[in-house]
């Protein structure tokens, strides 16, 4: 979006991944900031870091994996408990698949060189753009 200052783009962009305006189910919409910290943190991975359902999927993966690996006792509340974690995981990496994770780092790279960025600034720090 392109105006001048003030005229609500923010606030719109808010209001849409938010979803109090009308928006179809199938559109993920994520806001980053519109200044990013400078640090050394590569531009594309600060993009992808940017997205908050992906990073709470691969979290949610990583601890249902920690507590499916720990698991030792041989009850039969102890088998529904696997088969519960078991569950959620199969559900978690159907969300990951169905949001593209996989494909983060290269959507993240047509959208960068989409807005001019060269390879060099794709690939370097965001404390020198």
């Amino acid at each position: 979006l392109l105006g001048p200052n003030g005229i609500g783009k923010t606030t719109l962009l808010k209001h849409l991944a938010a979803r109090k305006l009308p928006v179809p189910e199938h559109w993920s919409i994520t806001l980053v900031q519109q200044e990013a910290e400078a640090t050394e943190v590569h531009v594309v991975d600060e993009v992808i870091a940017s997205d908050r359902r992906r990073k709470q999927l691969l979290q949610r993966e990583a601890e249902l994996l920690s507590k499916l690996e720990s698991q030792e006792s041989q009850t039969e509340e102890a088998a529904l408990e696997l088969q519960k974690l078991c569950d959620e995981l199969n559900s978690v990496a159907q969300d990951l698949e169905a949001a593209g994770a996989e494909a983060a780092e290269a959507r993240v790279r047509k959208i960068l060189c989409g807005l001019g960025f060269s390879n060099a600034m794709i690939d370097g720090p965001v404390n020198v753009l």
